[in-house]
């Protein structure tokens, strides 16, 4: 129990704490996220993808949550903040409340970054139902080892459409089978879910989404997204089809996505993958991509 007397309430921000809130966020509150609070009541907020909430102790706050609803159902979790008098009760109290109101909004997977997993936020994080679904490494292709020309490759890449939706589908499912990319996470979302949560990734284009063919064939996809403001395309997802791995066609479906971030403008690709997925690492490694950091995901299913 902290110092503060009273019971502990979990709820919206009151109008009158919000330079209080920014103090217990510190920096871990998004820039854009900390100009929409100072501009829009608290109030107003509601209306935004984004979920503040507040641990009070009577009319003191001690405690703050950041989530930001996103595409698919899913929720992104900042770990909770509260003042020095308070401890883990209050964290999981932030934790259990925001849960609580995602899953009444039909949210059904609600995860977080860390920067370890051997930290007092990884413990709190843990305590409250998560556990740990990746270690994440971040690797970025630069501009000098994007190919100049269109690379030679025995696969087809067909671009996405409407009237293949349901073969793309069928396809990213697939490539999920026995996945060593996240697999905690494999057959427990709706693909359509999966599919909305890619798509509302950066800036969509269906031209950057794509059907993996060998023959008539679909063996496999490739979906990246835009970031303009970075100068950047994202390789959201790769997969093959248990039946096409291992012939050496992750190199040149990683090729591929270098060659439309060429095609695209763009300086840089950039992604994530599992550091348990080492066939995918190896064939980034072997057109060129480093390494630039990494993060513990956590994650827990509401539903």
């Amino acid at each position: 129990m902290g110092n503060f007397p009273g019971p502990l309430w979990i709820g919206p921000i009151h109008s009158e704490d919000i330079s209080e809130t920014l103090r217990i966020l510190a920096e871990q509150i998004p820039p854009e996220v900390r100009q929409l609070w100072e501009a829009k009541h608290p109030s107003k907020w509601e209306q935004t993808p984004w979920m503040l909430r507040g641990a009070y102790r009577g009319k003191q706050l001690v405690g703050v949550e950041l989530a930001h609803l996103q595409a698919g159902r899913s929720a992104l979790l900042w770990p909770p903040r509260f003042t020095v008098q308070e401890g883990s009760e209050v964290a999981l109290a932030l934790v259990e409340g925001v849960c609580q109101e995602l899953a009444s909004r039909d949210v059904q997977l609600v995860y977080c970054f860390l920067e370890t997993d051997t930290g007092m936020e990884s413990r709190l994080m843990q305590l409250a139902g998560f556990a740990r679904f990746a270690h994440l490494l971040y690797l970025v292709s630069l501009e000098s080892t994007l190919p100049s020309q269109a690379p030679a490759s025995s696969l087809c890449f067909e671009p996405y459409s409407a009237h293949n939706h349901h073969r793309l589908l069928r396809t990213v499912e697939a490539t999920y089978v026995e996945s060593l990319d996240c697999p905690v996470l494999n057959q427990k979302r709706a693909i359509e879910d999966v599919l909305a949560s890619y798509q509302a990734t950066g800036v969509h284009r269906p031209d950057l989404w794509q059907i993996v063919r060998a023959g008539k064939e679909d063996v496999g996809c490739l979906l990246l997204t835009d970031h303009p403001h970075l100068e950047s395309l994202e390789l959201v997802y790769m997969g093959l089809i248990p039946s096409a791995r291992g012939r050496g066609w992750g190199v040149e479906l990683a090729r591929q996505a270098q060659w439309l971030t060429r095609l695209s403008g763009r300086s840089q690709l950039l992604l994530g993958v599992d550091a348990d997925n080492w066939p995918a690492i190896r064939a980034y490694a072997a057109v060129g991509f480093r390494q630039w950091a990494s993060r513990m995901v956590y994650g827990r299913f509401l539903t």
